[in-house]
């Protein structure tokens, strides 16, 4: 009996559980944010966006204009470097090329566009220029070059870099290249054939009139400002950026 008593004894004491023993579950505090916060936080980056995306995508789209005038820039100089043999002048004969490409103080485009690859030629291309229908064709890369005038001294071309799309501005899309017809005018040093970008160093170096150069001209605010994208060829391909 003592033994099975200490059976007991021992079995009770070691496995049993005092009645008066109560167990509490924790809740637990998840912490979020509210309806209200999360609304709030999208109105503030919608506004945000509002007005930090269309800064972003006029400088992206600026950025383009400036490549597109840089590559079109590239291949008019190697046209014209190419020119004097393509027309069959002499190696080098630039004043033979220049006589080649302007015909009665017009510049001969037809001339000119052999050296490209074309998506439109002179035939059927069709471009108004400050209202008025010009002569034109339209290289592989889609830039459009237009007629402007020629005489004994330079030939002066337009470009519109994207073709017919807007938003056809001069200075955003639209830029212009004179072609030197004459040797070292007013002491210059400028070679016949050299390519002048309007507004550019050369440009105004060919005249001997800094007043041709794009800080006289090119502002910066070109939307407001008649006539000043002309001369922004220059500003563009001499610093690199459209930042007018």
């Amino acid at each position: 009996m003592q033994f099975d008593s200490y059976i007991v004894s021992e079995t009770k004491t070691a496995f049993s559980v005092p009645l008066t023993t109560s167990y509490k579950l924790e809740k637990k505090k998840y912490k979020g944010f509210t309806l209200a916060e999360t609304l709030i936080t999208l109105s503030i980056i919608g506004v945000i966006a509002a007005m930090t995306v269309p800064t972003l995508m006029t400088r992206v789209q600026h950025h383009g204009y400036v490549v597109a005038l840089k590559k079109f820039h590239n291949s008019l100089q190697n046209v014209i470097k190419l020119l004097p043999e393509n027309l069959g002048c002499s190696s080098g004969d630039y004043a033979c090329a220049m006589a080649g490409i302007r015909t009665d103080n017009k510049f001969n485009l037809e001339a000119l566009s052999s050296q490209f690859k074309l998506i439109v030629d002179t035939d059927n291309c069709k471009y108004k220029h400050n209202g008025y229908d010009v002569a034109c064709f339209q290289t592989a890369d889609g830039a459009l070059i237009f007629e402007e005038a020629a005489n004994v001294q330079l030939a002066s071309i337009g470009v519109d870099i994207n073709g017919t799309k807007g938003p056809n501005l001069e200075g955003r899309d639209i830029f212009h290249f004179d072609i030197a017809f004459v040797d070292n005018k007013y002491n210059s040093g400028i070679r016949v054939g050299t390519v002048l970008p309007t507004g550019s160093k050369l440009h105004a170096n060919y005249y001997g009139d800094s007043g041709f150069h794009w800080k006289y001209h090119c502002k910066d605010n070109l939307e407001k400002s008649n006539g000043s994208g002309y001369f922004c060829t220059g500003r563009v391909l001499e610093t690199g950026k459209m930042d007018y």
